[in-house]
């Protein structure tokens, strides 16, 4: 018995818009979830930005040197604090 013999003609449709189907969605599923996409990037975590510890400062000096050598860079910097990036910065400035 050769392959797709005694099958139905709509199983075997069904099986191909199925499989048609989902590698369409994944794909676009796939697209959606890249999001912007950013030549040069620079991704900083400092969670607790605000506390006053010091490592701001360590931060600002890491965020400036990247800028220095790469000017073109974009630095994004992650905190788990709900301060603004002005008033993030003004405390650096401060200390």
């Amino acid at each position: 018995m050769a392959v797709g013999e005694g099958v139905p003609a709509w199983v075997s449709t069904l099986h191909w818009t199925v499989s048609f189907v989902l590698v369409v969605l994944g794909g676009l599923l796939t697209y959606l979830r890249s999001g912007r996409r950013v030549k040069n990037s620079v991704g900083f975590f400092h969670p607790f930005t605000s506390d006053g510890g010091g490592g701001e400062r360590v931060l600002w000096c890491a965020v400036r040197e990247v800028q220095a050598a790469n000017p073109e860079a974009e630095c994004v910097v992650y905190s788990g604090d709900d301060a603004t990036g002005a008033e993030l910065a003004r405390r650096a400035e401060q200390r």
